[in-house]
């Protein structure tokens, strides 16, 4: 049977509306649900012209690394600093504020809700964590 269920929500109204099929699933099972929020990728929050050009400079030619799509990995796996670690942790913050609110909404359901916040491509991470934490099916629209 469905024992664990895998919500991905993205915060979008489209994305939740997985949610009351997801809970009926976890109701007729006795299941629990499992709310997850991918969020983008380090590599990607400071992968921007302006990250570049801030935290570097265009004259060491960063810039033209990042443009160059060839050469724009490079500058990808390298863009870190205080900027992007700031958009990382308001990113991430705001992803569990808002499992948050819908974990509480459905407290009164029941059933079992756990909340997990991860980076990565989204596709990738849903599956990844589906198998990592032994998910029987997932609900999405």
């Amino acid at each position: 049977m469905y024992l664990k269920i895998l919500v991905p929500l993205d915060g979008s109204p489209l994305a939740s509306r997985a949610l009351p099929y997801g809970l009926q699933l976890a109701n007729c099972a006795k299941g629990g649900l499992l709310l997850l929020r991918v969020t983008s990728e380090p590599s990607r929050l400071a992968a921007t012209p302006g990250d570049v050009m801030a935290e570097s400079g265009a004259a060491d030619g960063r810039m033209a690394a990042y443009l160059d799509p060839a050469r724009r990995s490079q500058v990808l796996l390298n863009g870190s600093g205080p900027a992007t670690d700031t958009r990382i942790e308001h990113e991430v913050a705001q992803a569990e504020a808002y499992l948050e609110s819908v974990q509480a909404e459905l407290k009164g359901s029941g059933r079992p809700v756990h909340i997990m916040v991860r980076p990565g491509a989204v596709a990738e991470t849903i599956l990844n964590t589906a198998q990592t934490e032994g998910v029987d099916i997932i609900a999405m629209s």
